[in-house]
């Protein structure tokens, strides 16, 4: 399983971890941005948090699946770990690092997942208010452990599900986004091809999350600047901005 917090353990070096891996990185010349993906909840590297701080080319970002938050579920999805403790993980990170901006990723309509079970999870989405966050619906495969279980939902229901939760982290989205209009933030440009050049900005992954225009009729910026912009519209998943001085 993808899983950057398990890196250095085929090593056979006791102590090398990703904390380690992440700070020999911020100390190279001209990185500019470092955004950790990927990130397994059990077992999290604390010491990560604590570079996060120190380095300021190491964004205040961190994509954490957790799948769900019901332990029923977590336990059939064999994922390890309780309720209480992807609570205490999420809002230990919420403390350590300030401003952080989180993305996860649930799965809804696992075997075992009741309405009761995934009003539970929608609960915990209105409490914690993830920044960024993706769903995605169960569909069985042959030879998996889930794969022949038979108390789920028909896979229709777990699309409605999924519906159902991303028009609610849509709201939630929406708001994180409204707080960003007005304030001035490095962005950096993926493409300047265009009359409006496309970015993102710290808070933004590439391809999973949204993106920044910037009216740009005078071709003045090329792809792979890093600008400052002022953001200055939210709508959707994207930002509109202007640039400083521009």
């Amino acid at each position: 399983a993808e899983d950057t917090t398990g890196y250095g353990k085929d090593f056979g070096r006791d102590g090398v971890r990703l904390p380690d891996l992440v700070e020999a990185m911020a100390q190279v010349d001209g990185l500019k941005w470092l955004r950790v993906m990927y990130a397994y909840p059990n077992n999290f590297p604390w010491r990560l948090t604590e570079v996060m701080n120190q380095y300021d080319n190491v964004l205040p970002y961190l994509d954490i699946p957790t799948q769900h938050v019901s332990t029923s579920v977590l336990k059939r999805m064999l994922r390890g770990g309780t309720s209480e403790s992807v609570r205490k993980i999420m809002t230990r990170l919420r403390d350590e690092v300030p401003n952080i901006a989180l993305r996860t990723t649930v799965l809804v309509g696992h075997p075992g997942e009741g309405r009761a079970e995934f009003e539970e999870l929608l609960e915990w989405m209105k409490e914690f208010r993830f920044e960024r966050l993706g769903a995605f619906a169960f569909s069985p495969e042959a030879n998996t452990p889930a794969g022949t279980d038979d108390d789920r939902c028909s896979h229709e229901e777990a699309l409605e599900r999924q519906g159902e939760l991303m028009q609610l982290q849509a709201e939630i989205h929406a708001g994180f986004q409204q707080s960003l209009v007005g304030k001035t933030t490095t962005v950096l440009i993926d493409d300047a091809s265009g009359d409006t050049a496309i970015g993102r900005t710290w808070a933004d992954a590439p391809e999973v999350d949204g993106v920044v225009e910037i009216h740009d009729p005078q071709h003045n910026l090329s792809t792979g600047a890093m600008v400052e912009a002022t953001i200055t519209s939210a709508s959707g998943y994207d930002l509109g901005a202007e640039l400083v001085n521009g």
